[in-house]
């Protein structure tokens, strides 16, 4: 390969519709990245290594890291190479802390140092910081004890399209549940939810999608508090056109039944009478059998899973 295409690859190589993983190994040999990082590189190269080398951390369905010998060795060189840039960006730091993690890991004690150098650094901390008032470089502000939460409860209710996703970061810490319930509440139209509800196999989207994101999250809320915060979203839900909504509304009402060791009539007669309702319309005859073992008081051990 001439030296234009192995820069090709270097810089453009994970840019395109297959998933980096299966990219990765294959961009970080035929860009010759462990060539590079003995030689002086500039920001660009550099920034391009550290996309590489970041992706070969999952090791998933391909090789990734492991596959190499000196693995090591060659972390190392990267993080000698960062030491060197100037304005490392909140990517190049995330990719320095998953480095770091993996050196933990490996109980690399030169590597583990060498990262916390530049993480630990004023500079490092002020770009953190900056990032933070956009909703970026949380596990780094975790890492570093910088103070993010008001930051990011902020910016999720600013700009909740971009952001809403990040509820999950802190809504099951208790000081921060109902903030962020109402957040939700002010940016989702409960009753756009509440439609005829569909037996169609699709991944939610849109405001399905934020409801699933959202959702996800309470059957730990049940687990540590009642949930009034959540109850006039779960009535909706129940009800959701999305399949994958209903499931987990289901799921997360059976935690509740089964941790509290009470009917959900008693728990919440609300909730009864309109499951009481839902069950007739329900399409999916899996969902339903669970709507009925939920109103009879019939859960079982075995309805722990979550579609």
């Amino acid at each position: 390969d001439t030296q234009q295409i192995k820069d090709w690859i270097l810089h453009n190589g994970m840019s395109n519709d297959v998933e980096n993983e299966y990219l990765a190994l294959t961009c970080y040999q035929k860009a010759e990245v462990e060539k590079r990082l003995n030689e002086k590189i500039n920001k660009k190269e550099f920034d391009s290594i550290a996309q590489i080398i970041d992706t070969l951390f999952p090791e998933g369905p391909v090789a990734g890291i492991s596959a190499s010998e000196n693995a090591e060795e060659i972390l190392t060189k990267f993080i000698e190479q960062a030491q060197n840039q100037n304005n490392l960006t909140v990517d190049n730091l995330n990719v320095i802390l998953d480095i770091k993690d993996f050196a933990e890991e490996k109980e690399y004690k030169k590597l583990v140092n060498l990262c916390n150098v530049i993480l630990d650094d004023l500079k490092t901390k002020e770009t953190v910081k900056k990032a933070i008032e956009k909703g970026e470089g949380i596990a780094l502000a975790k890492e570093l004890n910088i103070p993010f939460e008001e930051d990011l409860i902020n910016i999720i209710d600013s700009d909740f399209e971009n952001h809403h996703s990040q509820i999950g970061i802190l809504i099951k810490e208790p000081k921060y549940t109902d903030r962020l319930v109402e957040i939700f509440k002010k940016h989702i139209d409960l009753e756009e939810v509440e439609q005829n509800p569909s037996d169609e196999i699709f991944f939610p989207s849109g405001i399905y999608l934020k409801l699933s994101l959202f959702l996800q999250n309470f059957p730990e809320l049940i687990s540590k508090k009642y949930p009034k915060e959540i109850e006039d979203i779960l009535l909706k839900t129940i009800t959701s056109k999305s399949k994958h909504n209903r499931f987990q509304t289901i799921y997360t009402l059976n935690n509740w039944v089964k941790k509290e060791g009470k009917a959900i009539e008693e728990l919440s007669p609300t909730l009864f009478e309109k499951l009481k309702s839902a069950v007739s319309k329900e399409p999916n005859e899996e969902l339903k059998t669970k709507m009925q073992n939920l109103i009879d008081n019939t859960v079982s051990s075995d309805e722990d899973e979550e579609e």
